[in-house]
């Protein structure tokens, strides 16, 4: 599970500069479509147009389809207000999708977004996968719930082969 900002040298960026501690768009495409991991995106939601990976949108909709319920009644969520652009179209604050001026999302805090990527997993599998969670922000409290915590340099050192392979 990948936050984007901090975290993820941006495509304007990726290849054209090195930037010290951030993970290339390129690893984590990579780990999504050419590996068994299953990698999703839990910070800014651009990530899920760049890196081509379901985000807390889609986490969302799996859950209320597989649990009968509403996401937002069994976890924090706070609403997003929708930023403008100079065209008078709307942004999603964290993604590329058109939005109606007065539209909000109601997006899971950072936490309990990974909470429900990884309660989809649980009831989903009989043995889940192992959860790793790769953020700029300290999120190793998480690690009590069973969701390792990375920091974006980390997981460079541990990964290094398969980052490597990404620049080739």
């Amino acid at each position: 599970m990948f936050d984007r900002d901090d975290t993820v040298i941006p495509p304007l960026l990726d290849g054209k500069e090195d930037i010290e501690g951030l993970i290339p768009i390129n690893v984590v495409r990579r780990l999504a479509h050419e590996t068994p991991h299953h990698v999703w995106a839990t910070g800014n939601q651009r990530l899920t147009s760049e890196a081509e990976i379901p985000g807390l949108e889609e986490a969302k909709k799996r859950w209320n389809a597989c649990f009968d319920g509403v996401v937002e009644d069994c976890y924090e969520c706070k609403s997003v207000k929708k930023r403008g652009v100079e065209d008078g179209t709307t942004l999603a604050d964290d993604g590329d999708d058109i939005w109606n001026v007065n539209e909000t999302w109601e997006k899971p805090t950072r936490r309990d977004g990974l909470r429900i990527i990884k309660d989809l997993y649980v009831d989903e599998y009989e043995s889940p996968p192992d959860f790793v969670v790769i953020d700029n922000i300290d999120l190793s409290d998480m690690e009590t719930e069973g969701i390792e915590y990375c920091k974006p340099a980390d997981f460079q050192q541990r990964f290094a082969a398969e980052i490597q392979a990404g620049h080739d």
